[in-house]
C-alpha cells in the first residue's frame, strides 16, 4: 500500500511497513484496534499488504485520511495506484455509492480478495470461512506443482529422488501448510484426501506402483504423515498462544476456547492422550520443548507401527529374511543413502524395501494372477522364486552378483548398506524377473 524503493519479500515477518509501525509506537487499545500516534485505526498487516477494516464508508475514509496523514509525517508516501476497495453486503453494490480517495485519487473496487492462496468474495463471507473448500484448493495447488517438478525434472537437474525431495519441501509442502492450518476443522473426507495425496507423492518420487506400501517411505524421505503434522502445527500454536501478552485478542480467544466442548482445544487434547501428554496441565506452564517433545513421541509412535508392519506383514517377509527378529530400524537422521543414486537404481532399491516386485505381488495375490503356481517357479532350481532365493542362491544371477555373495548377510546390505555397485546388481535381478513374468 506505501510506496517503496526496494522490494519486499513476501513472508518476510519486518517487512518496511511493519517495522515502521512497529517503532511509531503501535499499541492496543480496549477496542482490540491498533494506536498509531493516538489514532486507533483496525489493519489487518501480511508482510507488506496492509488492509484497513471498517463497517461504514465514511468511517473507512475517516481512517485512510489519518493514516495518509501520518505518513506524510513519517517521509512516507501513499500510492493510490496499488490500493483497492473490496466491498460486502448488497447495499454496497449501489452504483452511485460514494467512492472512496486517498489524497482525492478514488480508489478501484473489487469483487473478491485472496488471503492465502483462497479466493474470497461477498457471497463466501457471508456464509462464512469454508474450511474444506481451502484445503482442497491448496491440494490442488499441491498437486500441480508436483507434477510441474516431477515431469520437469530432467530439464532442471533433480536427477536423484534426494534432490526432487529437498524442492519437494520447499515447494510443495509450503501448500499442504495453509491446508493444515484448517484441517482441525475440515471433514474426515477432505483429511483422507490429503493423506492420499502425500502418499501419491512419495510413491511417485520412488518410482513405484499406486498401491505400494509407503510405511517405509515415510521414513527413507523422512517424512512425517499430514495427519501427525497437524498435531505438531497445533501444538506449536497452541505455544504461541500461551507466550500471547494477556492483553492481546488471541489470548482471549484462547480462554474461549478452553470452555468450548468440541473447539480445537477439546480435540488437541484427546489427541495428546495416548502420548501421555495432558496438555490441560500444561496451560500455566510455558514449556518451549513441547512442540519438540511430541514430535518426537510420534516418531516413537511411527517406529512401533513399522515394526509391527515389518513382523507381521507377511507380503514384507523379506525383512525378517535378512534382519531376524529384531530390526535394524531407527528414527532417520536424514534421507536414506539410495535416494541418492540415479532414478533407475533407487526405484531398484525402493522396490525390494517395499516389495512391489512381481515375486512378492503374484504370491500374495489373492484373485486373478497373472501367473499361475506351477509357472512361477525357478527355470534352472525348479523352487518357488522368492528375494532370499533370487539375491543369494539361484546361480542364473550369479554373473551379476560379484562379491555379494561373500557378505555373511547379503539381504540385510542390500536393504542398510546399499552401495552403487549393489544397486546395479539388484537393478538387473529385477529386470530379469520382470522380463519373464511379461513373457
Amino acid at each position: 500500500m506505501l510506496a517503496q524503493d526496494v522490494g519486499v519479500p513476501q513472508g518476510d515477518p519486518l517487512s518496511p511497513l511493519l517495522f515502521i509501525l512497529y517503532v511509531s509506537d503501535l499499541q492496543l487499545s480496549t477496542a482490540a484496534d491498533p494506536l498509531l500516534h493516538g489514532n486507533p485505526v483496525p489493519f489487518l498487516a501480511l508482510a507488506d499488504d496492509f488492509t484497513l477494516l471498517s463497517t461504514r464508508p465514511d468511517h473507512l475514509q475517516l481512517k485512510l485520511h489519518q493514516l495518509a496523514t501520518q505518513c506524510r509525517h513519517l517521509n512516507l508516501t501513499v500510492n493510490p495506484h496499488k490500493c483497492s476497495l473490496f466491498t460486502m453486503g448488497t447495499w454496497t453494490l449501489i452504483p452511485f455509492l460514494r467512492p472512496i480517495t486517498i489524497d482525492g485519487i478514488p480508489l478501484p473496487r473489487r469483487t473478491s480478495i485472496v488471503i492465502n492462496g483462497y479466493t474470497l468474495t461477498a457471497k463466501r463471507l457471508a456464509r462464512g470461512w469454508d474450511s474444506d473448500s481451502q484445503a482442497e484448493l491448496q491440494n490442488r495447488r499441491a498437486s500441480y506443482t508436483y507434477r510441474t517438478l516431477y515431469h520437469s525434472r530432467n530439464d532442471t537437474g533433480l536427477n536423484t529422488p534426494a534432490k526432487l525431495r529437498t524442492l519437494y519441501r520447499s515447494l510443495v509442502e509450503s501448500q499442504y501448510s495453509y491446508a493444515l492450518e484448517t484441517r482441525f476443522d475440515t471433514s474426515s473426507l477432505v483429511s483422507y484426501r490429503l493423506d492420499l495425496t502425500q502418499r501419491y507423492h512419495l510413491r511417485s518420487m520412488a518410482g513405484l506402483h499406486s498401491r505400494a506400501i509407503t510405511n517405509i517411505l515415510f521414513w527413507d524421505f523422512d517424512l512425517l504423515p499430514l495427519s501427525l503434522r497437524s498435531l505438531v502445527l497445533t501444538v506449536k500454536f497452541f505455544q504461541y498462544l500461551l507466550a500471547a501478552p494477556p492483553d492481546r485478542p488471541i489470548a482471549w480467544a484462547l480462554q474461549t476456547q478452553l470452555t468450548l466442548p468440541n473447539g480445537w482445544f477439546s480435540r488437541l487434547c484427546k489427541q495428546l492422550l495416548p502420548l501421555n501428554i495432558d496438555i490441560r496441565h500444561l496451560i500455566w506452564q510455558d514449556d518451549p520443548t513441547l512442540a519438540t517433545t511430541v514430535e518426537s513421541l510420534l516418531w516413537r509412535l511411527e517406529h512401533t507401527k513399522l515394526l509391527h508392519a515389518l513382523t507381521t506383514w507377511p507380503r514384507l517377509m523379506v525383512w525378517l529374511n535378512a534382519t531376524g527378529p529384531y530390526l535394524a530400524i531407527r528414527r532417520p537422521t536424514g534421507l536414506a543413502s539410495y535416494l541418492t543414486l540415479p532414478y533407475y537404481l533407487a526405484r531398484a532399491c525402493s522396490r525390494l524395501r517395499t516389495s512391489s516386485h512381481n515375486m512378492a505381488i503374484q504370491r500374495f495375490r489373492m484373485n486373478t494372477r497373472r501367473r499361475p503356481r506351477h509357472r512361477r517357479l525357478c527355470p534352472t532350481c525348479n523352487t518357488l522364486e522368492d528375494e532370499t532365493h533370487v539375491i543369494i542362491h539361484c546361480p542364473t544371477f550369479a554373473p551379476y552378483r560379484g562379491p555379494l555373495h561373500l557378505l555373511p548377510n547379503p539381504l540385510y546390505t542390500l536393504l542398510h548398506h546399499i552401495t552403487p555397485t549393489l544397486a546395479e546388481f539388484l537393478y538387473t535381478t529385477l529386470r530379469i524377473i520382470d522380463h519373464r513374468y511379461i513373457t
